[in-house]
């Protein structure tokens, strides 16, 4: 049975009561992912978090979440499957001023007129931030043009040819060899 996590809670209130949540946040609440770099969602999000207080006293969430996501592979242009996982400390903040004085590892999350914040929305952010800049298999040999490459780059005699071939001064390299001989 999944169980949907609430879409606004009172951070300030779930942080008196150390309340933890354990759940899914369906996929169709996430609008705002790079359609450049993720092709598809797959799966809803699974989102695990504790509410708490900090050192400081400030109320927190602290947890992660998990979203598996369809990409194009920036190597071999082939799509694939990964998880998106993100871990985060997001605060409620009523101000920019307040949002500036919290930690740099928190992210602020502004509250609306009920003292409630969107959790959706916070950890959808999260997540965005979690993505692959350039997704790439974990395989680092799925291009097949850059295995032949790979190959021949552990060849030794192969590799010195090449860098005979590519070097502009192998001439002036060969001639200043004669003249040391005479």
């Amino acid at each position: 049975m999944k169980i949907k996590i609430p879409a606004f809670l009172n951070i300030r209130n779930e942080a008196n009561r150390r309340s933890d949540f354990k759940g899914i946040i369906p996929k169709e609440a996430f609008n705002r992912f790079p359609q450049d770099t993720i092709n598809s969602i797959n799966s809803d999000a699974q989102v695990e978090f504790s509410s708490l207080f900090d050192y400081s006293k400030t109320p927190i969430i602290k947890g992660t979440a998990t979203l598996n996501v369809t990409s194009t592979c920036m190597r071999c242009m082939e799509e694939f499957s990964y998880d998106v996982i993100a871990n985060f400390i997001i605060s409620p903040v009523s101000s920019e001023e307040q949002a500036d004085n919290l930690p740099p590892e928190y992210s602020p999350l502004p509250i609306n007129e009920f003292g409630e914040v969107n959790i959706y929305e916070g950890i959808e952010e999260e997540l965005i931030m979690s993505i692959a800049l350039t997704p790439k298999h974990e395989n680092e040999n799925c291009n097949p043009i850059l295995e032949e490459y790979s190959t021949l780059e552990d060849d030794e005699e192969v590799q010195d040819q090449i860098d005979l071939a590519n070097n502009p001064f192998a001439s002036l390299n060969a001639l200043k060899g004669k003249l040391k001989e005479k």
